[in-house]
């Protein structure tokens, strides 16, 4: 019968009321460094401040529930109107000028030459078989 001494260590009993069994105790002293406290004033900061993710979620659970209130209704949520950004054939006037200006500029006017220019040379060459 093979022992490895671990029914010896876990049976012993601690001989008095401050022995403490080797396996709880831990050989490092319990001093905290300065990597363990948090810097002053941070726990007013975390007070203070929201989680973007969480205010992002309690504006989506928000709508969420707007939108079940109105199920049924025949009214639907109001989305905000940009005006920048992409553009969009919604005012056509706006739209039509910024598509006259596009052709006006030189890329577009190299790029219609270089057009005409390939359609000359296709119509010049010889028919293939």
């Amino acid at each position: 019968m093979a022992s490895n001494g671990c029914a010896a260590r876990k049976s012993a009993a601690p001989d008095g009321p401050g022995d403490v069994p080797a396996a709880a105790g831990s050989s490092r002293p319990a001093q905290q460094s300065k990597w363990d406290e948090a810097p002053e004033g941070t726990a007013e900061r975390e007070a203070d401040e929201i989680d973007p993710l969480d205010a992002y979620m309690m504006g989506v659970q928000q709508e969420f529930h707007e939108d079940q209130a109105l199920i049924g209704t025949g009214v639907k949520r109001k989305q905000p109107e940009v005006t920048t950004g992409v553009e969009t054939s919604k005012n056509a006037q706006d739209f039509d000028s910024r598509m006259r200006e596009w052709q006006s500029t030189r890329g577009n006017q190299a790029f219609q030459a270089r057009r005409a220019y390939n359609k000359k040379m296709k119509a010049m060459a010889p028919p293939t078989d």
